[in-house]
């Protein structure tokens, strides 16, 4: 009995140790199957964040005013923005996967120097170094052209370029520059202010003409070269440009560095900035002193013309009446004589016809008493 009892003991205990067995492979089937689970979890959780990503990525790519452009370490094109493609007119077909240098010969006939575009861009992407310059378009646009070089694990990975064009600001800058050169050449004083009256520029014009230098007045009230009388007129200016309203041409009195009263036509604009807002003035003052002396000079030359003037017509209204009135008394005189003429000669002929018979001899007595009685 003790001998069949042992191996069912032991069957026993061989099927207890494989349930177990089997039990201890169900939970490792089972823990690897939860850790697959989390794994693939993972693995899709990464997969949707770098997909989310990439897209975000993709949409920066596309979103931006720059046109972006990256190769690989072979000098191969491996992404692009459509703007890239925009810029340089070619299509995008043409551009995934090929060359760089395929691309810049395409490009190339935007410039008026081809070669010497897809020369720069051979040296650039041989230096191994960042880069930044200029880009000038035939057609007048100009471009900032930067790349940066790609490192993978210290290793060159390639490079990305980028293009951003930049006419509009250049072109802003030139005449910002220009309209510098002019601020500072012109003979005109040329003042910005603030809306409280505080001096903010102040050109070489205005230095000529108040004698002050922009130092002195930079900073200070422009109250300084009204005179007491015009205080007033400053508000009254201000008024004007608080609305937006540009101030023209107002004649008026300023006071210079050394106490000369000036002469000055003045006009006022309003400064706005870049939402609207009204935030100061630009003052353009000329100095009309001397034009005002002319003025007054030409008014008195103007006035003695006119009194000198007057003279001459009072003379000449004189002399006619006096030719008028000789002319009167000439014609009185021959109206006189000829009355005088006429009156004469009937008497004078009967004078004359005795005269002649008085020198004749043979006249009787009688007749010759006649004849010197008549």
């Amino acid at each position: 009995m003790a001998d069949r009892a042992e191996p069912q003991d032991e069957t026993e205990q061989l099927r207890s140790t494989l349930l177990e067995t089997a039990a201890s492979v169900l939970q490792v089937r089972q823990r690897a199957e939860q850790e697959i689970r989390r794994t693939n979890e993972v693995l899709e959780q990464r997969t949707r964040e770098l997909a989310q990503t990439l897209a975000v990525m993709r949409a920066t790519l596309e979103s931006t005013v720059d046109g972006i452009l990256v190769t690989d370490d072979q000098g191969k094109i491996t992404d692009f923005n459509e703007r890239c493609i925009d810029i340089w007119k070619v299509p995008g077909e043409l551009v995934q996967g090929s060359p760089a240098s395929h691309l810049w010969e395409l490009a190339s006939h935007n410039f008026v120097e081809p070669q010497r575009f897809i020369v720069r861009f051979e040296e650039i992407t041989a230096s191994g170094q960042e880069s930044f310059d200029f880009l000038q378009l035939k057609d007048g646009r100009i471009f900032e052209r930067y790349s940066k070089v790609l490192a993978v694990e210290g290793q060159s990975g390639g490079r990305v370029w980028s293009f951003r064009d930049v006419s509009e600001r250049h072109l802003a800058e030139i005449t910002a520059h220009r309209l510098a050169a002019i601020v500072a050449s012109s003979d005109d004083a040329i003042i910005g202010k603030d809306l409280n009256s505080i001096i903010t520029s102040w050109n070489s014009g205005a230095e000529r003409i108040f004698g002050y230098t922009a130092d002195e007045m930079i900073g200070t009230s422009i109250m300084r070269l009204i005179p007491s009388d015009r205080q007033n007129e400053e508000q009254e200016i201000l008024s004007h440009i608080r609305r937006g309203e540009r101030f023209d041409h107002f004649e008026t009195i300023r006071v210079a560095k050394d106490g000369r009263q000036l002469n000055l036509s003045i006009t006022v604009s309003p400064i706005k900035d870049s939402a609207g807002h009204v935030v100061g003035a630009s003052k353009v003052a000329r100095d009309i002193t001397e034009r005002k002396k002319v003025e007054a000079a030409l008014r008195k030359a103007t006035e003695e013309a006119e009194a000198a003037n007057r003279e001459r017509l009072f003379l000449l209204d004189s002399e006619r009446e006096a030719r008028s009135q000789a002319e009167r008394a000439s014609r009185i005189k021959d109206e006189f004589l000829a009355t005088l003429s006429h009156e004469l000669r009937t008497p004078l002929n009967a004078v004359l016809g005795w005269v002649s018979l008085l020198q004749r001899e043979g006249l009787q007595a009688e007749e010759r008493k006649r004849g010197l009685d008549t």
